[in-house]
């Protein structure tokens, strides 16, 4: 995907918060920016990590944790301490 369609797909996920998603969706979303070595920016990163905060990661496995948290790793960029506990 070009980089115009991956803008519209983080702005979107932005615009929403990520209300509504499941949390195996929220996992894809961060994995699909990594493999694409692509940095959707902090807006949607403080997003995605506002809502599995908000969640207390409910809904998620360990695996999903995980590949949220490895998201993060691939892109460099910290998750914040929150999110790590």
């Amino acid at each position: 995907p070009g980089p115009a369609l991956l803008k519209a797909l983080a702005e979107e996920c932005e615009r929403r918060g990520f209300e509504g998603f499941k949390a195996q969706e929220m996992s894809n979303v961060i994995n699909a920016f990594a493999k694409l070595e692509h940095d959707p920016g902090p807006a949607l990163l403080t997003a995605l990590a506002d809502e599995c905060l908000r969640r207390g990661f409910a809904g998620f496995s360990s695996q999903k944790m995980a590949n949220v948290i490895n998201g993060f790793a691939k892109l460099e960029r910290d998750p914040g301490p929150e999110l790590l506990k």
